[in-house]
């Protein structure tokens, strides 16, 4: 891991992954891995100690995101109604 000494902003990054999103076709699962590769790089310019929870936090499979998104979607039980 490398760093520079200086913070870079987030605006060279996001522009990549706006191409990446438009270069497939905005499918969702690319869309995902544009993130997932965004937050990687990230993870480059944490201190050493917050490093590896990055990279973890960052290496969650698409498959894993899409049931954790569609768990968090599900309507909830309703409370009971007021008597």
């Amino acid at each position: 891991m490398k760093q520079n000494g200086y913070r870079q902003t987030g605006v060279p990054r996001l522009a990549g992954v706006i191409a990446i999103v438009l270069l497939s076709s905005c499918s969702s699962e690319a869309t995902y891995q544009g993130f997932q590769q965004s937050n990687l790089n990230d993870c480059e310019t944490r201190p050493l100690s917050q490093y590896d929870e990055c990279v973890e936090a960052a290496s969650q499979s698409f498959e894993e995101y899409q049931r954790e998104r569609e768990e968090a979607l599900e309507p909830t039980q309703p409370p009971p109604p007021c008597e």
